[in-house]
């Protein structure tokens, strides 16, 4: 096997609460010729796959245990994610592989792994992108499992059922911040080494300006730990 282990980092933090429960959706679209709005950067995307639709769940699936064993070989594939929507009007769809996970987990006092963040780095061949999903709680080894997280609540807690979310979209030419009015994440599995689900969101906090939806398979690239005063990481 000539797997390359992923990246590890350890640092130690009195209270990890204070961002512990927030959750941002990150995508930034650069590089697109001709585009200068990042909506109409997405829009380019309306011909690509949805392969969150049931009818592709045998592709994505295939697609995931595809990359899985790349993975586990020698970190050729790391993920993938499939999204959909629209933003004022415009419409977005892109599938893609990712070129970087990062996993960051908390070690409380008792010994346990809480996984705090996972965050995604991906290209299509119209845009880049970067998708984070911090607060996302429940134990690191959970393994298979359909844990939902819905948007409201408060940060501060790994072991609720809420998140907050947010959206960022860019292109060379400008960026948009949108807020994310309502919501959930479904995470699916949840392991050492793999983190999968589903993600909804309606965006715009005054108004409503569009909704993503998406599905998507990680495997990390580099693991950070967050050591909760007191606890023990086992090094």
């Amino acid at each position: 096997m000539n797997r390359r282990a992923p990246t590890a980092g350890v640092s130690r933090a009195a209270n990890t609460a204070a961002s512990a429960s927030a959750a941002a959706i990150v995508l930034i679209a650069s590089g697109l010729p001709g585009c200068a709005d990042p909506l109409d950067a997405a829009s380019a995307t309306a011909s690509q796959r949805n392969l969150c639709l049931d009818e592709n769940a045998t592709l994505f699936q295939a697609l995931a245990d595809e990359c899985r064993r790349a993975w586990e070989h020698d970190l050729s594939c790391v993920g993938i994610v499939g999204f959909h929507g629209d933003l004022e009007g415009a419409p977005v769809m892109a599938d893609s592989r990712f070129f970087g996970v990062r996993f960051v987990n908390v070690i409380r006092r008792d010994g346990s792994a809480l996984r705090q963040q996972v965050r995604l780095d991906g290209r299509t061949p119209h845009f880049e992108f970067s998708v984070a999903f911090m607060g996302v709680g429940g134990l690191v080894a959970d393994g298979e499992l359909d844990r939902r997280t819905v948007l409201g609540g408060s940060a501060g807690d790994l072991e609720d059922d809420k998140v907050l979310a947010s959206l960022r979209i860019s292109t060379v030419a400008q960026s948009k911040d949108l807020g994310a009015r309502e919501g959930f994440l479904l995470t699916r599995t949840q392991k050492e080494g793999e983190q999968s689900g589903r993600f909804d969101v309606k965006l715009g906090q005054a108004r409503s300006i569009g909704a993503i939806e998406g599905c998507f398979i990680a495997f990390p690239t580099t693991v950070e730990l967050i050591i909760e005063a007191g606890a023990d990481d086992g090094s």
